[in-house]
C-alpha cells in the first residue's frame, strides 16, 4: 500500500521526482511489488556495488582505527558480509574488543554457519555475539537472554539505563552477578548494542563525550539496528539445537511483559 502511494506521488510530481524503495528481501513483499509495472527492481545483494562500498569501508576502519591485524582477512570479510553493512559493522566490533585470541574469533566468525538467506546471515552473526560474550556459561546466558527480553518490550517505548536493566534481573541469589559484573556483560555486548547519556539540557553538558567517562550504570540501552530486535523476537532465530538448547536467547513476550509488570512493582 505505501509503495502504491508513492507511485501516485511519483505520477503527480511527473519527471522530477523518482524515488527508492528498499525492503527487507520477504517473499511476499518481493511478489507484491512485482505486481507494480512502475516499479524498476534493483538487488542490492546482487550488484557489485554494495561490494566495492563494504570494501571501502573496511579499508576505512582498518587506517582510521588502526586495525592492521584485520589486514589479511579483508577479502574473506568482505565476501562473508554479501552486502550486508551491519555485519560488517558488527563484525569489526566484536574483534576489535577481543584482545586474546583475536585469530581465531576471526576464523570462527568466517565459518560460522549461515542458516539461510541475508535475515538469517545477521542471525548467525548475532547469535555469535552473544555466545561469545557468555563465555559458556549457562547463568550468563540467562541473563544476556533477560538483557535481550528488556530490550525488545522497551523498544518501542524509553530506552531502560544499564542500572534500570539490573533492577529488572531476577531475585538475588548465589549467582546473582554485582552492578559491576552486569556492566562489563554489557559492554561486551556493545557490538550490537548502542549506548547513550540521558538528554542533557545544558549547552555544555551537551557536547559529544566519550560513554565510558561517565557513570556506566546511568548509560541508555537500545539494539544497534533493528534486525537484532528481529533476532530476539523469533525464536527460530535466537534459538539453536533441540531440547535443552532450545530457546538460548529467546523469551516468550507474553511472560516478558508479565515479568516486567512484576518487576516494576518489585523495585
Amino acid at each position: 500500500k505505501l509503495a502504491m502511494y508513492l507511485v501516485k506521488l511519483a505520477r503527480r510530481a511527473k519527471q522530477w521526482l523518482k524515488l527508492i524503495v528498499t525492503s527487507r528481501d520477504f517473499p511476499f513483499v518481493r511478489q507484491e511489488l512485482k505486481r507494480m509495472e512502475q516499479l524498476k527492481e534493483f538487488d542490492l545483494y546482487a550488484n557489485d556495488l554494495a561490494h566495492k562500498d563494504i570494501e571501502k569501508y573496511l579499508k576505512q576502519r582498518i587506517q582510521c582505527e588502526q586495525l592492521l591485524y584485520l589486514r589479511p582477512y579483508e577479502t574473506a570479510l568482505v565476501k562473508k558480509a554479501d552486502g550486508l553493512f551491519i555485519w560488517i559493522h558488527t563484525a569489526v566490533e566484536l574483534i576489535k574488543r577481543k584482545r586474546i585470541g583475536r585469530e581465531g574469533l576471526i576464523k570462527r566468525i568466517l565459518e560460522q554457519t549461515i542458516f539461510g538467506g541475508d535475515e538469517n546471515q545477521m542471525a548467525s552473526m548475532y547469535f555469535t555475539v552473544l555466545e561469545h560474550a557468555s563465555n559458556n556459561s549457562k547463568e550468563t546466558r540467562d541473563i544476556i537472554r533477560t538483557i535481550a527480553g528488556l530490550l525488545l518490550v522497551t523498544s518501542k517505548t524509553r530506552p531502560l539505563s544499564i542500572g534500570g536493566l539490573y533492577a529488572f534481573l531476577s531475585p538475588r541469589g548465589v549467582n546473582h552477578p554485582s552492578l559491576e559484573e552486569f556492566v562489563d556483560l554489557v559492554m561486551d555486548l556493545k557490538p550490537v548494542l548502542k549506548l547513550t547519556r540521558h538528554r542533557v539540557t545544558s549547552p555544555a553538558a551537551s557536547e559529544e563525550h566519550d560513554p565510558l567517562s561517565v557513570d556506566q550504570s546511568q548509560l541508555l540501552v537500545q539494539a544497534y539496528h533493528l534486525s537484532f530486535l528481529d533476532f530476539i523476537g523469533k525464536e527460530e532465530y535466537a534459538s539453536v539445537g533441540e531440547g535443552s538448547e532450545r530457546s538460548r536467547y529467546w523469551s516468550n513476550p507474553v511472560q516478558l511483559h508479565r515479568d516486567m509488570a512484576l518487576g516494576c512493582f518489585e523495585i
